[in-house]
């Protein structure tokens, strides 16, 4: 069935926030005495919110119950700091949504990024682009819990079947294949083709422009 809507991720998908995210993590880590983590180890753990993240950047032994909760309102203060630094759309995104609005698509954006930085970077680098940015709030569990996913398709009064979603993580094709959306990978991301594959992924894109061979 034709698409109506697209559905994207933002970080890894549409927006490469890696630098900007291992920068925040490691100021906060430098602050508590904790080891610091390279690029590639902060890639390997992003897509699940910042709580997440924070667990996982702690070695074992402080992993204790209550530290990352701590320890978060130190990252959202360094993250407000670095949210733009190195931070860009990944090459052919604009056109890519240029092209989809064009063709009268319904485009949104659900992350489980805090619903405050969606705002603001959506703001920044896509004005006028989405008709719905969700990110994670207290009212909506993060993906690949539904809740944010049906309130972007009651409000565009689309179908599920007419949706297709593009996301980075495993989380994403999970939820897109639960829901009955086409789940499609993106391979400049920060998770490997074969980890799309095993969670849902209908498709693996090399280039966002690919996601056009799916709208018919």
């Amino acid at each position: 069935m034709a698409a109506q809507a697209v559905i994207f991720d933002l970080d890894g998908t549409i927006l490469n926030t890696l630098p900007s995210l291992a920068e925040s993590l490691n100021a906060v880590l430098l602050e508590h005495q904790l080891p610091t983590l390279k690029l590639e180890s902060v890639k390997a753990i992003i897509g699940d919110g910042i709580l997440k993240l924070i667990e996982r950047a702690l070695p074992p032994s402080k992993r204790q119950e209550g530290l990352a909760i701590s320890l978060k309102a130190d990252f959202k203060t360094q993250y407000s700091l670095r949210q733009f630094n190195q931070c860009s759309p990944y090459k052919g995104i604009i056109n890519l949504l240029s092209a989809l609005k064009a063709r009268g698509l319904k485009l949104a954006v659900l992350s489980n990024k805090d619903q405050e930085n969606v705002s603001v970077l959506i703001d920044r680098f896509f004005p006028k682009t989405f008709s719905l940015a969700l990110g994670a709030s207290p009212a909506r569990p993060p993906k690949p819990s539904p809740e944010g996913a049906l309130e972007i398709i009651s409000s565009f009064k689309v179908n599920s079947s007419h949706v297709c979603y593009l996301g980075d993580g495993e989380t994403d094709m999970l939820l897109a294949s639960r829901l009955g959306f086409k789940a499609l990978g993106a391979a400049w991301g920060y998770r490997a083709k074969e980890n799309l594959i095993k969670n849902g992924a209908q498709a693996i894109l090399e280039a966002p422009k690919e996601l056009l061979n799916f709208l018919d």
